[in-house]
């Protein structure tokens, strides 16, 4: 699978899954330049970088890629917790999502593994952005 079509796939996958998500036009390291307007509950995936693997075949070349998946929660002052509560909901729900999809992002010569995540405020203290990291083991097609 093309490292492009993985995260189309990925993508495709939220948008279908969670309606009230909208991917922006945007690469992840550009994501908190998003306007306020579109940012509650915006999306963005890259994937940033990617090395050659190990691997027993060697007539294919394997490769590991890091694709990061980077959205927005609002933040209501009254409601901290409640909302951070819910951010981390949904944060969960997306990887859930991703990683169990019914081979939608892994085949057998593509796999997905969970790498981790942060969680950080935006400056406005309205927001707070959630970053999630997988890494893609595949093959050159």
């Amino acid at each position: 699978m093309k490292i492009s079509e993985q995260r189309s796939r990925c993508a495709a996958l939220i948008a279908a899954n969670f309606a009230d998500m909208k991917e922006v036009s945007l690469p992840t390291q550009y994501f908190r330049r998003a306007q306020d307007t579109i940012a509650h509950l915006g999306f963005a995936i890259s994937t940033l970088n990617t090395a050659a693997a190990v691997s027993r075949q060697k007539t294919q070349t394997a490769l590991t890629s890091r694709m990061q998946l980077i959205f927005a929660y609002r933040i209501r002052p009254h409601s901290l917790l409640v909302d951070l509560d819910a951010a981390t909901d949904r944060e969960e729900a997306l990887i859930r999502n991703i990683l169990d999809n019914g081979g939608h992002t892994s085949t057998p010569k593509t796999q997905l593994r969970y790498e981790g995540s942060t969680r950080e405020f935006a400056d406005s203290l309205e927001y707070v952005i959630i970053t999630v990291d997988f890494q893609t083991m595949h093959q050159l097609v």
